[in-house]
């Protein structure tokens, strides 16, 4: 388990990698592709936007271009 600040350090990084990570949208695009087709072979039973993590890193993805 980490700490509170060990958590904002944590976050910290990932808004800066996300700032800094220059992506077109062909890019994220085969990214949301293949979290896709790795959806389905792992074979969730859940809707693919149902699962909120699941939208939180399509909508990261998608929102960095």
């Amino acid at each position: 388990m980490i700490n509170r600040n060990q958590a904002k350090l944590l976050s910290k990084f990932n808004r800066e990698m996300i700032a800094n990570e220059k992506r077109t949208y062909r890019a994220s695009l085969k990214i949301f592709k293949m979290l896709y087709k790795e959806y389905l072979q792992i074979g969730i039973k859940t809707p693919p936007l149902k699962d909120m993590q699941t939208s939180i890193r399509i909508a990261k993805i998608l929102n960095s271009l």
